[in-house]
């Protein structure tokens, strides 16, 4: 190693340090104790990881802000260890994965870091296993050739994934996916506003099991944008932007569904300061969602749930314009599928 702090060793600070051409790990804690920051280091061309905490070890402050140039198999790894965040590092040419965190680590966030990733036959940009207590991963960068961007199996706390920008090539032809998770009805994932790209190889978002609610995520480059393996724990899918993949539906066990067919065919001002909507989608629909505001941008109120693809006001006022969009539903088990909003009409409401 090109340091190593070992057996019950206390360190107040590890900084500011260059770690070049080691055989095993650049900084390797063991059994041991950091009470601030691991922070501000350069490591460069690691046979092994390049900054490993492992074995009982507590890092009392963060990981934060250090450069890991070619780690030979993983750029920051966790083991039994317990650590708060590590924020803010460069990976570049992790030859495994980027960032893991293994069995029942003890930390809360990995948030803003830039992983590169070379190795398709088994690369992960972030990897979390074995009941980890992770909490957040979010605004992360991570690119390059892998099996899979983010992956998780086992949490022991409701985990959030959000706005990670995700741009992920395999030309292995092996099924990979840039986040793939599997849960248990105990625990939630929050999969949110990320934007994954890929290589029309893979599904761009897969959950094999467990809850989740897949939200506002923009997918493109994919097989399928959206893979639901199980409807048989609750899932909601709702506000996900998907263009450019091989199939723009979303998959589920029974359905493969077009997120982006929603469309209000008809509007009409009645007598009586009423209004009508009529819509429609290709989808098998449960159950239309009405919106209406008094301004474009505005604020949007949902105003009706029903299954009727008609849907007439109550009085409204005379000579004022409103604005309506509405969405669609439908249920395979315990998933929830949501259509995106249709376009926006208007019209006035009259006498």
């Amino acid at each position: 190693h090109g340091i190593y702090i070992h057996l019950c060793s206390y360190v107040n600070r590890i900084y500011n340090n260059t770690v070049k051409n080691n055989v095993e790990a650049g900084i390797q804690i063991y059994h041991s104790t950091v009470l601030g920051s691991i922070d501000n280091n350069k490591i460069y061309n690691s046979g092994t990881h390049g900054i490993a905490v492992a074995d009982s070890s507590v890092v009392k402050g963060l990981i934060k802000s250090n450069l890991i140039e070619t780690a030979g198999e993983n750029g920051i790894y966790m083991i039994t260890s317990s650590l708060a965040s590590i924020t803010n590092n460069t990976l570049n040419n992790v030859k495994g994965v980027g960032i893991y965190l293994n069995d029942k680590t003890k930390m809360l966030d990995v948030i803003s870091n830039v992983i590169s990733i070379n190795k398709e036959a088994d690369g992960f940009g972030i990897k979390v296993i074995a009941n980890s207590a992770i909490r957040n991963i979010q605004k992360n960068t991570i690119k390059g050739k892998m099996v899979y961007g983010i992956r998780i199996m086992g949490i022991a706390n409701n985990i959030n994934i959000s706005s990670n920008n995700i741009s992920t090539t395999n030309a292995s032809k092996k099924s990979f996916s840039p986040i793939y998770v599997i849960g248990n009805d105990s625990k939630k994932y929050t999969i949110k506003k990320n934007v994954v790209t890929g290589n029309k190889t893979n599904y761009g978002i897969r959950v094999v099991k467990g809850k989740a609610d897949v939200l506002d995520n923009t997918i493109k480059k994919t097989t399928y944008p959206i893979y639901i393996e199980t409807n048989k724990s609750a899932v909601k899918i709702k506000g996900n932007t998907v263009s450019g993949n091989s199939n723009n539906l979303v998959k589920t066990p029974k359905y493969k569904f077009n997120v982006n067919n929603m469309k209000i065919s008809k509007i009409a001002a009645q007598k009586g300061a009423k209004i009508k909507l009529d819509y429609k989608s290709s989808n098998k629909i449960d159950k239309f969602e009405i919106y209406q505001s008094t301004s474009k941008n505005g604020t949007y109120k949902k105003v009706k749930t029903l299954a009727d693809k008609s849907y007439t006001t109550k009085k409204l006022t005379a000579k004022k314009k409103y604005f309506y969009k509405v969405c669609g539903y439908t249920k395979d088990g315990k998933i929830t599928l949501y259509t995106n909003y249709s376009a926006i009409k208007s019209t006035m409401a009259k006498k």
